[in-house]
Protein backbone atom coordinates (compact mmCIF):
# COMPACT_ATOMS: atom_id res chain seq x y z
CA UNK A 1 0.00 0.00 0.00
CA UNK A 2 3.19 2.31 0.58
CA UNK A 3 4.42 1.87 -2.73
CA UNK A 4 0.84 2.19 -4.31
CA UNK A 5 0.36 5.59 -2.13
CA UNK A 6 3.93 6.84 -3.22
CA UNK A 7 3.63 6.54 -6.63
CA UNK A 8 0.54 8.28 -6.76
CA UNK A 9 1.62 11.13 -5.21
CA UNK A 10 4.43 11.23 -7.93
CA UNK A 11 1.73 11.13 -10.90
CA UNK A 12 -0.43 13.61 -9.01
CA UNK A 13 2.60 15.99 -8.34
CA UNK A 14 3.85 15.34 -12.09
CA UNK A 15 0.63 16.39 -13.35
CA UNK A 16 0.28 19.14 -11.43
CA UNK A 17 3.63 20.60 -12.30
CA UNK A 18 3.00 20.15 -15.99
CA UNK A 19 -0.15 22.66 -15.71
CA UNK A 20 1.69 25.18 -13.43
CA UNK A 21 5.25 25.20 -15.55
CA UNK A 22 5.18 27.66 -18.36
CA UNK A 23 5.32 26.54 -21.96
CA UNK A 24 7.66 27.29 -23.81
CA UNK A 25 7.86 27.06 -27.48
CA UNK A 26 11.09 27.37 -29.81
CA UNK A 27 9.45 28.69 -32.86
CA UNK A 28 12.36 31.48 -33.94
CA UNK A 29 15.11 31.14 -37.03
CA UNK A 30 17.77 32.60 -38.14
CA UNK A 31 17.70 32.62 -41.63
CA UNK A 32 20.22 33.97 -44.69
CA UNK A 33 18.75 35.99 -48.35
CA UNK A 34 19.85 34.86 -51.06
CA UNK A 35 19.86 31.38 -49.96
CA UNK A 36 20.94 30.51 -53.73
CA UNK A 37 22.57 32.76 -56.23
CA UNK A 38 25.12 31.66 -59.10
CA UNK A 39 28.49 34.32 -59.44
CA UNK A 40 31.34 34.72 -61.60
CA UNK A 41 34.90 35.27 -60.30
CA UNK A 42 35.46 38.71 -58.69
CA UNK A 43 31.58 39.41 -58.51
CA UNK A 44 30.46 40.36 -55.44
CA UNK A 45 27.93 38.94 -52.85
CA UNK A 46 26.03 40.98 -50.80
CA UNK A 47 24.05 38.24 -47.57
CA UNK A 48 21.39 39.64 -45.09
CA UNK A 49 20.89 37.88 -42.02
CA UNK A 50 16.91 38.04 -40.76
CA UNK A 51 15.41 36.44 -37.81
CA UNK A 52 11.87 34.97 -38.23
CA UNK A 53 9.91 35.23 -34.76
CA UNK A 54 6.68 35.66 -36.06
CA UNK A 55 5.23 33.49 -33.34
CA UNK A 56 6.76 35.15 -30.44
CA UNK A 57 8.46 38.24 -29.24
CA UNK A 58 12.37 38.69 -28.93
CA UNK A 59 14.66 40.77 -27.46
CA UNK A 60 18.45 39.61 -28.45
CA UNK A 61 20.30 37.52 -30.49
CA UNK A 62 24.04 36.05 -31.52
CA UNK A 63 25.36 34.23 -34.12
CA UNK A 64 28.60 33.15 -35.64
CA UNK A 65 28.58 32.57 -39.73
CA UNK A 66 31.52 30.91 -41.19
CA UNK A 67 32.25 30.61 -45.20
CA UNK A 68 34.85 29.16 -47.14
CA UNK A 69 37.92 31.60 -47.55
CA UNK A 70 38.88 29.99 -50.57
CA UNK A 71 36.21 30.78 -52.77
CA UNK A 72 34.59 33.65 -50.67
CA UNK A 73 36.43 36.58 -49.58
CA UNK A 74 35.15 39.29 -46.52
CA UNK A 75 34.60 42.59 -48.27
CA UNK A 76 32.74 44.24 -45.90
CA UNK A 77 28.97 44.85 -43.31
CA UNK A 78 26.67 46.91 -42.37
CA UNK A 79 24.21 47.50 -39.63
CA UNK A 80 22.24 50.19 -41.44
CA UNK A 81 18.12 49.50 -40.83
CA UNK A 82 18.93 46.26 -38.59
CA UNK A 83 16.34 46.18 -35.47
CA UNK A 84 18.54 45.78 -33.02
CA UNK A 85 18.56 48.63 -30.58
CA UNK A 86 22.34 48.27 -28.68
CA UNK A 87 24.78 45.68 -29.94
CA UNK A 88 26.62 43.98 -27.11
CA UNK A 89 29.18 42.56 -29.50
CA UNK A 90 30.25 44.84 -32.53
CA UNK A 91 29.77 42.52 -35.72
CA UNK A 92 33.63 41.71 -36.73
CA UNK A 93 35.52 39.20 -38.28
CA UNK A 94 37.54 36.22 -36.91
CA UNK A 95 39.75 34.63 -39.61
CA UNK A 96 36.37 32.79 -41.95
CA UNK A 97 33.90 33.41 -39.22
CA UNK A 98 31.62 36.37 -38.79
CA UNK A 99 30.16 37.07 -35.31
CA UNK A 100 27.01 39.28 -34.35
CA UNK A 101 25.60 39.62 -31.04
CA UNK A 102 22.55 42.39 -30.31
CA UNK A 103 19.70 43.61 -28.33
CA UNK A 104 15.99 44.70 -29.18
CA UNK A 105 14.41 46.85 -26.39
CA UNK A 106 11.46 46.25 -25.07
CA UNK A 107 8.37 45.11 -26.43
CA UNK A 108 11.14 43.46 -28.68
CA UNK A 109 10.46 42.18 -32.31
CA UNK A 110 7.88 40.02 -33.45
CA UNK A 111 7.94 39.56 -37.35
CA UNK A 112 9.29 37.52 -40.44
CA UNK A 113 11.79 39.12 -41.25
CA UNK A 114 14.08 41.33 -38.63
CA UNK A 115 17.04 42.84 -40.54
CA UNK A 116 20.04 41.82 -38.30
CA UNK A 117 23.10 43.07 -40.84
CA UNK A 118 24.14 42.49 -44.05
CA UNK A 119 27.66 40.89 -44.78
CA UNK A 120 29.33 41.36 -48.50
CA UNK A 121 31.51 39.05 -49.81
CA UNK A 122 33.64 38.73 -53.20
CA UNK A 123 34.24 35.42 -55.19
CA UNK A 124 37.58 34.80 -56.07
CA UNK A 125 37.09 31.62 -57.55
CA UNK A 126 35.15 28.91 -59.09
CA UNK A 127 33.38 26.40 -57.41
CA UNK A 128 30.30 25.67 -54.53
CA UNK A 129 31.12 26.57 -51.37
CA UNK A 130 28.44 27.57 -48.24
CA UNK A 131 27.94 30.27 -46.26
CA UNK A 132 26.24 28.92 -42.62
CA UNK A 133 25.88 29.24 -39.59
CA UNK A 134 27.86 27.50 -36.93
CA UNK A 135 25.80 28.53 -33.68
CA UNK A 136 23.19 30.91 -32.88
CA UNK A 137 20.97 31.88 -29.88
CA UNK A 138 17.58 33.79 -30.64
CA UNK A 139 16.29 35.33 -26.73
CA UNK A 140 12.19 35.76 -25.89
CA UNK A 141 11.26 38.89 -24.47
CA UNK A 142 9.51 36.92 -21.72
CA UNK A 143 11.83 38.10 -18.62
CA UNK A 144 13.76 35.16 -18.23
CA UNK A 145 15.82 35.40 -21.10
CA UNK A 146 14.02 32.42 -22.72
CA UNK A 147 16.10 30.68 -26.10
CA UNK A 148 13.74 30.28 -28.88
CA UNK A 149 15.96 29.47 -31.27
CA UNK A 150 14.21 26.65 -33.58
CA UNK A 151 16.56 26.32 -36.67
CA UNK A 152 19.26 28.44 -38.33
CA UNK A 153 18.92 28.08 -42.00
CA UNK A 154 22.25 29.18 -44.34
CA UNK A 155 23.32 29.18 -47.84
CA UNK A 156 24.79 27.65 -50.97
CA UNK A 157 26.46 29.41 -53.76
CA UNK A 158 27.96 28.66 -57.07
CA UNK A 159 30.79 31.09 -58.37
CA UNK A 160 31.51 30.14 -62.39
CA UNK A 161 35.14 31.51 -64.03
CA UNK A 162 33.07 33.92 -65.67
CA UNK A 163 34.68 35.89 -69.06
CA UNK A 164 38.65 36.70 -68.20
CA UNK A 165 38.89 39.76 -67.87
CA UNK A 166 41.56 41.43 -69.86
CA UNK A 167 44.95 43.11 -68.26
CA UNK A 168 45.61 46.28 -68.44
CA UNK A 169 48.37 47.08 -70.72
CA UNK A 170 49.63 50.72 -70.58
CA UNK A 171 50.90 52.36 -73.50
CA UNK A 172 55.17 52.76 -73.34
CA UNK A 173 55.68 57.16 -72.82
CA UNK A 174 51.57 57.53 -72.17
CA UNK A 175 49.62 58.36 -69.03
CA UNK A 176 47.44 55.72 -67.47
CA UNK A 177 44.08 55.50 -68.54
CA UNK A 178 40.84 56.82 -67.09
CA UNK A 179 40.16 54.15 -63.98
CA UNK A 180 36.75 52.39 -64.17
CA UNK A 181 34.71 52.85 -60.74
CA UNK A 182 32.55 49.88 -59.07
CA UNK A 183 30.89 50.08 -55.90
CA UNK A 184 29.78 46.80 -54.27
CA UNK A 185 27.39 48.35 -51.68
CA UNK A 186 26.08 51.12 -53.82
CA UNK A 187 26.52 49.39 -57.44
CA UNK A 188 23.49 51.42 -58.67
CA UNK A 189 24.15 55.39 -59.27
CA UNK A 190 20.67 55.86 -59.31
CA UNK A 191 19.69 54.47 -56.42
CA UNK A 192 19.42 55.30 -53.04
CA UNK A 193 20.92 53.11 -49.97
CA UNK A 194 20.77 53.45 -46.65
CA UNK A 195 24.36 51.77 -45.88
CA UNK A 196 26.92 54.76 -44.66
CA UNK A 197 29.96 52.61 -45.00
CA UNK A 198 30.24 52.97 -48.70
CA UNK A 199 33.32 50.62 -50.63
CA UNK A 200 34.67 51.17 -53.98
CA UNK A 201 36.61 50.06 -55.89
CA UNK A 202 39.25 49.86 -59.22
CA UNK A 203 41.59 48.35 -61.58
CA UNK A 204 45.30 49.31 -61.27
CA UNK A 205 46.83 49.03 -65.03
CA UNK A 206 50.83 48.55 -65.29
CA UNK A 207 53.06 50.87 -64.15
CA UNK A 208 50.90 52.72 -61.76
CA UNK A 209 52.39 55.00 -59.21
CA UNK A 210 50.28 56.84 -57.14
CA UNK A 211 46.38 57.03 -56.94
CA UNK A 212 44.60 60.32 -55.92
CA UNK A 213 40.48 60.08 -54.06
CA UNK A 214 38.40 62.38 -52.84
CA UNK A 215 34.83 62.54 -51.83
CA UNK A 216 32.14 65.22 -51.55
CA UNK A 217 28.57 66.86 -52.49
CA UNK A 218 30.83 68.83 -55.61
CA UNK A 219 30.32 67.08 -59.13
CA UNK A 220 33.25 68.24 -60.09
CA UNK A 221 35.68 67.87 -56.87
CA UNK A 222 39.41 67.11 -57.76
CA UNK A 223 40.99 64.20 -56.13
CA UNK A 224 43.37 65.51 -53.64
CA UNK A 225 44.13 62.14 -51.38
CA UNK A 226 47.50 60.44 -52.69
CA UNK A 227 48.25 57.06 -51.92
CA UNK A 228 51.76 55.47 -53.05
CA UNK A 229 51.72 52.65 -53.30
CA UNK A 230 48.89 52.97 -55.25
CA UNK A 231 45.15 51.41 -53.76
CA UNK A 232 42.66 49.70 -55.89
CA UNK A 233 39.87 49.93 -52.99
CA UNK A 234 38.78 52.61 -50.35
CA UNK A 235 36.41 52.25 -47.97
CA UNK A 236 34.19 55.38 -46.92
CA UNK A 237 32.79 55.15 -42.66
CA UNK A 238 29.77 57.21 -41.22
CA UNK A 239 29.18 59.31 -44.32
CA UNK A 240 26.46 61.88 -43.57
CA UNK A 241 23.25 61.31 -45.49
CA UNK A 242 23.05 62.56 -49.14
CA UNK A 243 24.18 62.91 -52.68
CA UNK A 244 27.97 62.38 -53.14
CA UNK A 245 30.80 62.27 -55.95
CA UNK A 246 33.80 59.72 -55.43
CA UNK A 247 36.95 60.93 -57.18
CA UNK A 248 39.75 58.83 -58.57
CA UNK A 249 42.72 59.41 -60.80
CA UNK A 250 46.39 57.90 -61.99
CA UNK A 251 49.26 58.54 -61.77
CA UNK A 252 52.55 57.50 -63.72
CA UNK A 253 55.76 58.98 -64.54
CA UNK A 254 54.56 60.30 -67.88
CA UNK A 255 51.34 62.25 -66.26
CA UNK A 256 47.98 61.57 -64.96
CA UNK A 257 44.81 59.65 -65.88
CA UNK A 258 41.32 61.47 -66.63
CA UNK A 259 39.35 61.66 -63.37
CA UNK A 260 36.44 59.65 -63.25
CA UNK A 261 33.61 60.32 -60.47
CA UNK A 262 31.31 57.86 -59.12
CA UNK A 263 27.86 58.95 -57.99
CA UNK A 264 26.32 57.70 -54.46
CA UNK A 265 23.53 58.00 -52.72
CA UNK A 266 22.98 57.84 -48.97
CA UNK A 267 19.91 58.02 -46.70
CA UNK A 268 20.27 55.96 -43.31
CA UNK A 269 16.76 57.78 -42.22
CA UNK A 270 13.47 56.51 -41.76
CA UNK A 271 10.26 58.72 -42.94
CA UNK A 272 8.59 60.90 -40.70
CA UNK A 273 4.30 60.95 -40.40
CA UNK A 274 3.06 63.87 -39.20
CA UNK A 275 -0.83 62.45 -39.10
CA UNK A 276 -1.93 58.22 -38.25
CA UNK A 277 -5.52 58.72 -37.40
CA UNK A 278 -8.14 55.72 -37.42
CA UNK A 279 -11.43 56.81 -37.64
CA UNK A 280 -14.50 53.83 -36.73
CA UNK A 281 -17.44 53.03 -38.69
CA UNK A 282 -19.83 50.69 -38.96
CA UNK A 283 -17.81 47.05 -39.31
CA UNK A 284 -14.93 49.24 -40.43
CA UNK A 285 -12.79 51.93 -40.11
CA UNK A 286 -11.22 55.17 -42.56
CA UNK A 287 -7.24 55.20 -41.93
CA UNK A 288 -5.38 58.02 -43.27
CA UNK A 289 -1.81 58.52 -42.95
CA UNK A 290 0.60 61.57 -44.01
CA UNK A 291 4.55 60.69 -44.69
CA UNK A 292 7.32 62.91 -45.41
CA UNK A 293 11.01 61.80 -46.65
CA UNK A 294 13.32 64.37 -47.80
CA UNK A 295 15.94 62.30 -49.39
CA UNK A 296 14.90 59.06 -51.05
CA UNK A 297 11.15 59.57 -51.04
CA UNK A 298 8.04 57.46 -49.99
CA UNK A 299 7.88 54.08 -51.71
CA UNK A 300 5.14 52.17 -50.25
CA UNK A 301 3.53 51.45 -46.87
CA UNK A 302 2.38 47.99 -45.87
CA UNK A 303 -0.99 47.61 -43.57
CA UNK A 304 -0.96 44.89 -40.74
CA UNK A 305 -4.37 44.01 -39.38
CA UNK A 306 -3.33 41.59 -35.97
CA UNK A 307 0.05 41.27 -37.66
CA UNK A 308 -1.45 39.84 -40.68
CA UNK A 309 -0.60 41.74 -44.34
CA UNK A 310 -3.94 43.53 -45.31
CA UNK A 311 -2.26 45.44 -48.37
CA UNK A 312 0.29 47.30 -49.86
CA UNK A 313 -0.43 50.85 -50.57
CA UNK A 314 1.41 53.82 -52.58
CA UNK A 315 1.29 56.98 -51.22
CA UNK A 316 -0.58 59.95 -53.23
CA UNK A 317 1.15 63.60 -52.75
CA UNK A 318 2.60 62.02 -49.13
CA UNK A 319 -1.01 60.49 -48.52
CA UNK A 320 -2.64 57.27 -47.97
CA UNK A 321 -6.58 56.86 -47.31
CA UNK A 322 -8.15 53.41 -47.01
CA UNK A 323 -11.49 52.58 -45.92
CA UNK A 324 -11.00 48.81 -44.29
CA UNK A 325 -13.97 47.07 -44.06
CA UNK A 326 -15.18 44.11 -42.55
CA UNK A 327 -14.05 44.38 -39.23
CA UNK A 328 -15.85 44.21 -35.60
CA UNK A 329 -14.58 44.39 -32.15
CA UNK A 330 -11.05 45.42 -30.73
CA UNK A 331 -7.99 45.44 -33.49
CA UNK A 332 -4.71 46.27 -33.75
CA UNK A 333 -4.19 48.20 -36.97
CA UNK A 334 -0.30 48.77 -37.69
CA UNK A 335 1.31 50.63 -41.03
CA UNK A 336 4.83 50.26 -42.14
CA UNK A 337 6.06 53.01 -43.90
CA UNK A 338 9.38 52.88 -45.95
CA UNK A 339 11.38 55.05 -48.19
CA UNK A 340 13.26 54.08 -51.08
CA UNK A 341 16.69 53.93 -49.83
CA UNK A 342 15.28 50.82 -47.49
CA UNK A 343 14.53 52.71 -44.03
CA UNK A 344 10.85 52.14 -42.35
CA UNK A 345 9.06 53.31 -39.44
CA UNK A 346 5.96 51.88 -37.59
CA UNK A 347 2.95 53.03 -36.48
CA UNK A 348 0.56 50.58 -34.68
CA UNK A 349 -2.86 51.67 -32.58
CA UNK A 350 -5.48 49.43 -31.16
CA UNK A 351 -9.17 50.37 -31.97
CA UNK A 352 -11.98 49.39 -31.47
CA UNK A 353 -14.97 49.13 -34.13
CA UNK A 354 -18.91 49.03 -33.40
CA UNK A 355 -20.82 46.39 -35.12
CA UNK A 356 -23.46 47.11 -37.52
CA UNK A 357 -26.63 47.56 -35.97
CA UNK A 358 -29.38 45.17 -37.78
CA UNK A 359 -32.74 46.60 -38.59
CA UNK A 360 -35.61 45.31 -36.49
CA UNK A 361 -38.90 44.62 -38.62
CA UNK A 362 -41.78 45.45 -37.19
CA UNK A 363 -44.66 43.89 -39.00
CA UNK A 364 -47.99 45.40 -38.54
CA UNK A 365 -50.94 42.68 -37.12
CA UNK A 366 -53.62 41.83 -39.48
CA UNK A 367 -57.04 41.88 -37.69
CA UNK A 368 -57.42 38.20 -38.14
CA UNK A 369 -55.18 35.95 -36.24
CA UNK A 370 -53.12 33.17 -38.13
CA UNK A 371 -55.37 30.55 -36.66
CA UNK A 372 -58.55 32.18 -37.95
CA UNK A 373 -56.67 32.07 -41.65
CA UNK A 374 -56.12 28.36 -41.48
CA UNK A 375 -59.67 27.61 -40.49
CA UNK A 376 -61.03 29.87 -43.35
CA UNK A 377 -58.45 28.03 -45.80
CA UNK A 378 -59.67 24.82 -44.25
CA UNK A 379 -63.33 25.62 -44.72
CA UNK A 380 -62.38 26.86 -48.47
CA UNK A 381 -60.83 22.88 -49.02
CA UNK A 382 -64.07 21.27 -47.87
CA UNK A 383 -66.32 24.11 -50.15
CA UNK A 384 -64.60 22.97 -52.91
CA UNK A 385 -64.35 19.08 -52.26
CA UNK A 386 -67.87 19.10 -51.82
CA UNK A 387 -68.46 20.88 -54.63
CA UNK A 388 -66.41 18.68 -56.89
CA UNK A 389 -67.88 15.68 -55.55
CA UNK A 390 -71.55 16.83 -56.19
CA UNK A 391 -70.82 17.76 -59.75
CA UNK A 392 -69.17 14.23 -60.05
CA UNK A 393 -72.26 12.50 -59.17
CA UNK A 394 -74.55 14.93 -61.38
CA UNK A 395 -72.31 13.62 -64.88
CA UNK A 396 -74.43 10.96 -64.96
CA UNK A 397 -77.88 12.99 -64.85
CA UNK A 398 -77.25 15.28 -68.30
CA UNK A 399 -80.62 17.01 -68.12
CA UNK A 400 -80.81 17.55 -64.34
CA UNK A 401 -77.08 18.78 -64.29
CA UNK A 402 -77.72 20.92 -67.22
CA UNK A 403 -80.31 22.92 -65.05
CA UNK A 404 -77.93 22.90 -62.12
CA UNK A 405 -74.85 24.33 -63.87
CA UNK A 406 -76.95 27.31 -65.29
CA UNK A 407 -78.53 27.43 -61.94
CA UNK A 408 -75.00 27.79 -60.46
CA UNK A 409 -73.49 29.93 -63.30
CA UNK A 410 -76.02 32.76 -62.81
CA UNK A 411 -76.08 32.71 -58.59
CA UNK A 412 -72.69 31.21 -57.90
CA UNK A 413 -69.83 31.22 -60.55
CA UNK A 414 -69.14 34.86 -59.94
CA UNK A 415 -68.53 34.97 -56.59
CA UNK A 416 -66.66 31.68 -56.35
CA UNK A 417 -64.57 32.89 -58.66
CA UNK A 418 -64.34 36.06 -56.34
CA UNK A 419 -63.55 34.09 -53.50
CA UNK A 420 -60.91 31.88 -55.13
CA UNK A 421 -59.05 35.04 -56.34
CA UNK A 422 -59.32 36.61 -52.57
CA UNK A 423 -57.66 33.13 -51.31
CA UNK A 424 -55.15 32.72 -54.14
CA UNK A 425 -53.95 36.17 -52.65
CA UNK A 426 -53.93 35.01 -49.14
CA UNK A 427 -52.40 31.97 -49.76
CA UNK A 428 -49.28 33.92 -51.39
CA UNK A 429 -49.51 36.27 -48.02
CA UNK A 430 -48.95 33.08 -46.35
CA UNK A 431 -46.02 32.14 -48.13
CA UNK A 432 -44.19 34.49 -46.83
CA UNK A 433 -45.73 35.43 -43.24
CA UNK A 434 -42.83 34.62 -40.88
CA UNK A 435 -45.08 34.55 -37.85
CA UNK A 436 -46.06 30.23 -38.13
CA UNK A 437 -44.20 27.57 -36.55
CA UNK A 438 -43.18 24.56 -38.72
CA UNK A 439 -45.93 22.53 -37.85
CA UNK A 440 -48.29 25.77 -38.63
CA UNK A 441 -46.79 25.19 -41.92
CA UNK A 442 -46.87 21.82 -42.51
CA UNK A 443 -50.58 21.79 -41.72
CA UNK A 444 -50.87 24.97 -44.37
CA UNK A 445 -49.10 22.99 -46.87
CA UNK A 446 -51.16 19.78 -46.58
CA UNK A 447 -54.25 22.55 -47.08
CA UNK A 448 -52.78 24.02 -50.05
CA UNK A 449 -52.34 20.86 -51.74
CA UNK A 450 -55.84 19.46 -51.15
CA UNK A 451 -57.12 22.72 -52.39
CA UNK A 452 -54.59 22.99 -55.67
CA UNK A 453 -56.15 19.27 -56.26
CA UNK A 454 -59.27 20.36 -56.00
CA UNK A 455 -59.53 23.05 -57.97
CA UNK A 456 -58.00 21.18 -60.81
CA UNK A 457 -60.67 18.99 -60.87
CA UNK A 458 -62.89 21.79 -60.93
CA UNK A 459 -61.48 23.80 -63.87
CA UNK A 460 -61.39 20.33 -65.73
CA UNK A 461 -65.27 20.05 -65.38
CA UNK A 462 -65.61 23.67 -66.35
CA UNK A 463 -64.03 22.41 -69.50
CA UNK A 464 -66.04 19.51 -70.22
CA UNK A 465 -69.17 21.83 -69.55
CA UNK A 466 -68.17 24.46 -72.75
Amino acid sequence: MEIKNFWGKDILIFIFLLLILPKFSFSAVLYLQPSSKNLNVDDNLTITVYVDASDQAMNAASGRITWESGILKYVSHSKSGSIFNFWVREPEVLGNEFVFEGVVFNPGYQGKAGKILTITFKAIKPGETKVDFISGMVLANDGMGTNILKAMIGGSYKVAQGKQQEKIVVSRGAPPPKPIISSPTHPDQNKWYNDNNPVFEWKLPENVDLVRTAYGKNPDSIPYVEYSPPISRRKLENVPDGTYYFAVQLENEFGSSEIVRFKFNIDTKPPEISEFSLIPKENAIYLKVIATDTLSGLEKAEIYIDDSLYSKEDFVNGMITKLINGLEGTRKIKVVIKDRAGNEIVKEEAITIKPSERPIIIEKEKVESKWFILFSLFIFVILILIIALILRIERSHRHLQNIRWKIFEEKYKEKVDKFLKEMKEEIKNLDQDPRFSEEERNIYRRFKEIMEKAEKEFEEYLKEKE
